[in-house]
């Protein structure tokens, strides 16, 4: 197959302690069409020579003072040049040969343009502590209260295209979740949907003292993106079936497995197929057989 361009963003400051783990799991993948930027804010405690040490391994270096996280991110952005873009923190990890699987799915489906791999969770030993629910995902979930259950950033890509028709920008106004902010742009904004797999692409570091684990902040920007960006939008007849799949099915979740309760559920949400591994044709397949799927 040919290799897309996959360009990676990674936004950099006072991280000694974990970039070059996060470095590693980025070019030791040696996906032969990369593109990788560091946007580092100004780093003082070494982080910066740990980069250096890559050489040509990276793109390219953008060190100077900046306003933040998001600020460093989208500068990295405007300067990528990839088919598929995403962004991994200094912090965080992909999975071994991640972006082959990524790869191949760009490839042989040219309709999805945003896609999720399975949520995992590591630790600040780089273990795989946890591989969290495979589940679809539509903005309409976004009105049955399931807010809580968030769009996993480490392993989420994304074509150009998408990129440039939700306006090439993060909102900054938002410290934690300006990730959750672009999601609903893509959602809503530019009608996309979400595909996932079944496949381990990124994971999230869970370590004391990071930004992120305030959680009331991170709620309360999740909240205000949600009336902000979306109830304005959302199609009045799709809510009045919401609601009344919420007064049922939600309550009495069982019901979502009785035929044609779930059938119906799912054609409301417009959910995508799930993208899974079909071991006879030895390839991704949204119709993957599921008799095939017995031995994992």
């Amino acid at each position: 197959m040919e290799y897309p361009k996959i360009t990676i963003v990674t936004p950099v400051f006072n991280q000694v302690n974990y970039i070059e783990r996060t470095i590693n799991s980025v070019v030791s993948q040696k996906y032969p069409n990369l593109e990788y930027i560091i946007i580092d804010g100004g780093s003082t405690d070494g982080t910066l020579e740990i980069i250096k040490k890559f050489g040509s391994k990276i793109t390219k270096v953008i060190s100077e003072p900046d306003q933040g996280m998001y600020y460093a991110l989208e500068k990295g952005l405007k300067n990528c040049s990839g088919e598929i873009i995403a962004w991994l923190n200094a912090d965080d990890l992909y999975h071994y040969n991640s972006f082959f699987i990524v790869a191949e799915i760009f490839q042989r489906y040219t309709e999805i343009e945003f896609l999720m791999g399975q949520p995992t969770t590591f630790d600040e030993n780089d273990r795989c502590i946890y591989v969290g629910e495979l589940r679809s995902w539509s903005k309409y979930d976004f009105y049955i209260d399931e807010t809580n259950w968030v769009i996993q950033q480490e392993s989420t890509f994304w074509r150009r295209s998408l990129w440039e028709r939700s306006g090439e920008y993060l909102n900054k106004d938002y410290k934690l979740a300006a990730d959750c902010e672009l999601w609903t742009r893509f959602l809503i904004d530019c009608n996309a949907k979400l595909y996932m797999t079944n496949a381990l692409i990124g994971g999230f570091r869970k370590r004391e003292n990071q930004l992120s684990s305030n959680r009331e902040l991170y709620d309360n920007e999740v909240k205000n993106i949600y009336n902000n960006a979306i109830k304005s939008k959302i199609d009045i007849k799709i809510l009045g079936k919401i609601a009344f799949y919420k007064k049922y099915l939600i309550k009495i979740p069982v019901l979502r497995f009785i035929f044609p309760w779930n059938e119906n559920y799912s054609k409301l949400f417009n959910y995508p197929p799930i993208i899974k591994y079909d071991f006879k044709q030895k390839k991704f397949l949204t119709n993957y057989s599921k008799h095939n799927q017995r031995n994992l």
